[in-house]
């Protein structure tokens, strides 16, 4: 096996994030899918960046970006770090909000949906993914964790 140490894996990279980009049939350009994968990042300050960034792009690149966010959900078992940017972004543009709560739904519900994506949730003080907090608290078909942090949430978004 070659050492990979020496060599300069950076065409390998960028090839790999386009066909990323054409297999998920987005109509994103490379410098929005570079924004996407730092709101995935473990940089807050350069998730913020991003968001803003996204924020300032029309709505309908927005929305085609909005999708292949939460898409990213299918190549990971943990929807946290897609919640955690989504919220993010849903905090700097509000109108993103309902195609937010629709896609995390359609996408990241059931088995990746963690205890920690509830709390970002919870925590974003947008009504349309409060809405999933509730749902998730009443849902059975999901992990005993996620419904036990939802029943939380709802607990103290209740003042209970």
């Amino acid at each position: 096996m070659p050492a990979l140490r020496d060599e300069d894996l950076d065409p390998y990279i960028s090839l790999a994030a386009s066909l990323i980009n054409v297999s998920m049939g987005a109509q994103v350009s490379d410098d929005v899918l570079g924004l996407i994968n730092a709101l995935l990042g473990e940089s807050e300050a350069a998730r913020n960046v991003a968001a803003d960034t996204l924020s300032e792009r029309g709505q309908d690149e927005q929305l085609a970006a909005l999708d292949v966010l939460i898409g990213a959900t299918k190549r990971t078992d943990d929807a946290e770090a897609v919640v955690r940017g989504t919220v993010l972004w849903v905090s700097k543009n509000h109108t993103l909000e309902d195609a937010a709560a629709t896609g995390i739904a359609a996408h990241c519900w059931g088995a990746r949906l963690t205890p920690g994506a509830i709390v970002e949730l919870a925590g974003s003080g947008r009504p349309a993914l409060i809405g999933l907090v509730r749902r998730a608290a009443t849902d059975t078909s999901l992990h005993p964790s996620v419904q036990a942090a939802a029943s939380d949430e709802v607990e103290q978004l209740s003042g209970n």
